[in-house]
């Protein structure tokens, strides 16, 4: 995990954006139930207090659904793993079934 929160802080560096807040949990992609962390970045994105959201790899978020959670509040989402390069969604299914949930804001 702090690994993976290194590497992002890391590319926010380089990309020039600033970190207000960090936001992880290690739980499952496919169950929220756990997932504590999670839902406190969507109350602040709800709330509009989120601009972007940077994560390692597309399903940290979630498996299912990916986008839905932001569009609809304006909120950018940008995966750090496909900065670059292209990665077809039918490997990303085979990948572990572990989530590392990372964010930056």
């Amino acid at each position: 995990m702090e690994n993976q929160i290194q590497m992002l802080k890391q590319f926010c560096f380089s990309n020039g954006y600033c970190i207000s807040r960090v936001f992880s949990d290690i739980e499952s992609g496919i169950s929220f139930e756990k997932r504590k962390n999670f839902f406190k970045m969507l109350d602040d994105v709800i709330a509009g207090k989120v601009e972007r959201v940077i994560i390692s790899y597309k399903d940290r978020l979630s498996r299912v659904g990916f986008e839905l959670f932001f569009k609809k509040y304006n909120c950018e989402i940008i995966v750090m793993s496909e900065v670059g390069c292209e990665k077809l969604d039918s490997e990303e299914i085979f990948e572990e079934i572990e989530v590392y949930f990372s964010v930056i804001l």
